[in-house]
């Protein structure tokens, strides 16, 4: 079985040394990194390290985990010959036998899988579980609300699915050579896999979770976004991108703009700097609404 790692980066060294280490020990034929323009040394300790097998991927600009893995998956398709291609940020890396049970599930060629994530204590990653079907109407929100089982994967059972994080994301490489352009790297972050996967399940291709399939991702859960209120742009301007990116195809419903938009607005009040964090809220909406994309926080 032929499997390449794709591993995004951006200042981050010292969880990337535990990812390459971790992957590293596993048997791929191909690992490559996309450095998103990192100023920490990551670029320089990259090129010490000796692995025929690694590919060294130095961007000039950082576009965001979506521009690191359209970036790294058009390299991978344009050079390599292989079966598949594994998604991960470099704070994850799979579990140390992942490969096996990969190859012991007889994964089809023509279908994507997707992993069980969990956290350094052993928690699952509510982050990184799927979707298993979309709010779509002001009850299915409210459903949502008061239980998320109904619409996020069960982290007991395998399921199919209809989208998957970029956390342990196994696709078939000849799917993704024909569908890279579809990750769009004007969204930065946030969002961009779930877009990506449910316009793949969209158009007919049959996403897995399966729960042997394990990754483990080095983040502490927290809704606590003081001194990285930035984010809360992406968030909020995201939501209202797909439409304008996938051909008039909305990944949310009206409802579930509006009901996360609120969210998103109560959760500011927990911050210390209300200020800044409602400042790039709205100019987030602003920008979705005006279908501003790119790096504009």
């Amino acid at each position: 079985m032929n499997v390449t790692a794709l591993i995004v980066t951006f200042n981050r060294l010292d969880k990337l040394k535990e990812t390459l280490m971790a992957t590293r020990r596993l048997p791929f034929q191909h690992i490559v990194i996309v450095n998103n323009a990192s100023n920490d040394g990551t670029k320089e300790w990259l090129e010490t390290i000796d692995d025929s097998r690694i590919s060294l991927l130095h961007k000039n600009n950082n576009n965001g985990g979506a521009g690191g893995f359209r970036f790294g998956s058009e390299y991978i398709s344009k050079s390599f010959h292989t079966d598949w291609v594994i998604f991960y940020d470099d704070d994850a890396y799979p579990c140390e036998d992942f490969l096996t049970r990969f190859e012991n599930i007889s994964p089809n060629k023509n279908e994507i899988y997707c992993a069980l994530v969990r956290n350094t204590n052993g928690e699952v990653c509510k982050m990184n579980l799927p979707w298993k079907s979309k709010t779509s109407s002001v009850i299915d929100n409210i459903k949502y609300l008061r239980d998320s089982q109904t619409y996020i994967a069960n982290p007991r059972a395998s399921s199919e699915v209809i989208s998957f994080s970029f956390v342990g994301a196994v696709i078939p490489a000849k799917i993704l050579s024909e569908t890279y352009s579809f990750i769009k790297e004007e969204l930065f972050i946030y969002y961009d896999d779930v877009y990506y996967s449910s316009y793949l399940n969209l158009i007919g291709h049959k996403i897995n979770f399966r729960i042997e399939l394990e990754f483990i991702h080095d983040v502490i859960a927290s809704t606590n976004w003081d001194n990285q209120e930035w984010k809360i742009y992406y968030l909020s301007r995201n939501l209202l991108l797909s439409k304008s990116l996938y051909h008039n195809v909305e990944y949310f419903s009206l409802s579930a703009k509006v009901f996360r938009i609120i969210k998103y607005a109560l959760v500011g009040l927990t911050c210390k700097n209300k200020k800044r964090y409602y400042n790039y809220l709205i100019k987030g909406i602003f920008h979705g609404i005006k279908k501003v994309s790119g790096n504009n926080h």
